[in-house]
């Protein structure tokens, strides 16, 4: 898991290889769509959380979040 520091280092040291800028926008295309999906789990609240299936996946979703430093570093 990189920190948004390590990926702006990569970026700085290899980002003219085509194949490494590729990768890093990769990267930022998959960090859009997971910003995206916690919004949508932020916007349903606390209350459908783990009560249906909608709840079970935002509480998933909300753990695996908890590991990505890049996106602790974007909440904070």
């Amino acid at each position: 898991m990189f920190s948004l520091a390590q990926l702006q280092q990569i970026s700085g040291r290899y980002g003219g290889d085509p194949l490494v800028h590729r990768l890093l926008v990769e990267i930022r295309a998959l960090q859009v769509i997971v910003r995206r999906a916690y919004q949508v789990a932020e916007s349903a609240g606390l209350s459908s959380r783990e009560v249906d299936a909608f709840g079970i996946a935002v509480a998933a979703l909300h753990e695996e979040l908890s590991g990505e430093t890049w996106f602790q570093e974007e909440l904070a």
